[in-house]
């Protein structure tokens, strides 16, 4: 069984002088992260889990809070494509992890995220910030991820 948990970014500033990418989470972010910690730690986490983070500002924010808060066995990842990229980017970054990690945890933005979501589930789905979609699937490695869609929605949190 392999969890794939897709969590958008905690809400953000409106602007930032430096441009898109070093917005900083706002209190209601830091806020909207720390409920999904909560239902993490509630619904049973398993610690054979890596984070694969967007190198944005908001997504990094959104990653320490979340090492503050859970037990994570495998180190954090900044992914690139996860804020400039494409679905088929995020694909090959998932497609590519160790058979040994048993949950994925990618912090990244829209569209992407809602597409992807909507992609491996079948169904119409948005991910508003701070929003969450636990997906999980039968399957032995990530590299049959392209393979088998339909996966099970486990829980879609939102505020």
């Amino acid at each position: 069984m392999k969890k794939l948990i897709l969590l958008r970014h905690g809400h953000s500033e409106s602007k930032s002088e430096q441009g898109d990418k070093e917005r900083h989470l706002s209190k209601k972010g830091q806020q909207q992260i720390l409920s999904v910690v909560k239902y993490i730690n509630q619904n049973n986490h398993d610690t054979s889990t890596i984070i694969l983070y967007s190198p944005a500002k908001r997504a990094i924010e959104t990653k320490n809070i979340i090492l503050e808060n859970l037990d994570i066995r495998y180190p954090s990842k900044p992914v690139e494509n996860f804020y400039s990229g494409t679905m088929n980017h995020v694909i090959s970054t998932i497609y590519d992890q160790d058979v040994k990690i048993k949950c994925i945890l990618a912090i990244g933005h829209n569209p992407i995220w809602s597409d992807f979501a909507s992609y491996l589930s079948s169904k119409e789905l948005f991910l508003k910030t701070g929003e969450a979609i636990f997906l999980e699937k039968e399957v032995e490695n990530w590299d049959q991820l392209i393979n088998e869609k339909s996966w099970n929605i486990d829980k879609h949190l939102s505020h």
